[in-house]
């Protein structure tokens, strides 16, 4: 059985909560950005990595910065 790493745990919970934040079930996410439901399930459970323009998209749109949305820890090196 994988076990996510802490990273990839912290990632899962942000795209799942600024979905949840604003009251967007996974389906009204993948129509917004023209995905299907499984992508969003798929990158909240890090079953697919996110790829640049999305990885854009999903800032602009949740206005947070790429690095919090990837979970990456600046204070961390």
């Amino acid at each position: 059985m994988y076990i996510p790493n802490e990273r990839e745990v912290k990632r899962m919970r942000t795209i799942a909560g600024l979905r949840a934040d604003e009251k967007l079930t996974q389906e009204d996410l993948a129509n917004e950005l023209g995905v299907s439901t499984q992508t969003i399930k798929n990158w909240e459970r890090n079953q697919t990595n996110l790829k640049g323009e999305i990885i854009k998209t999903l800032a602009f749109r949740f206005k947070v910065s790429a690095d919090e949305l990837l979970g990456i820890d600046k204070g961390v090196k």
